[in-house]
């Protein structure tokens, strides 16, 4: 019995390690997707205006726990596990490392 008992708080201990907090600027979003993507674009555009220094964008994402791509100026987050994941996508485009245009995307997959 102690055996059993052990296994199950081993198990949930890996589940929870897997789960990450979801970042603040995609948190709390409608649970229509399409509804969902819509209120996230609008945050991102928002909180990351075009003429803001690029790194600053970089910098803020990175700070929320998503992962930037400098190069391929897009950043995202994926959370959940088998059978959905939920994608949480930030992509813009610079000229001399200023911000001229971004948008954001939101969706899941699910098998």
């Amino acid at each position: 019995m102690i055996r059993v008992q052990l296994l199950l708080v081993l198990s949930i201990g890996i589940v929870l390690s897997g789960c990450s907090a979801i970042p603040e600027i995609g948190r709390d979003l409608p649970s229509d997707f399409v509804e969902g993507d819509l209120a996230f674009n609008a945050r991102v555009v928002e909180r990351y205006r075009s003429g803001m220094a690029e790194k600053d964008l970089e910098t803020d994402l990175q700070a929320q726990g998503f992962a930037v791509d400098s190069v391929g100026n897009r950043a995202e987050f994926h959370s959940g596990s088998l059978p959905c994941v939920y994608s949480w996508y930030v992509e813009w485009k610079a000229e001399s490392d200023i911000v001229s245009e971004v948008h954001g995307r939101y969706g899941s997959g699910c098998l």
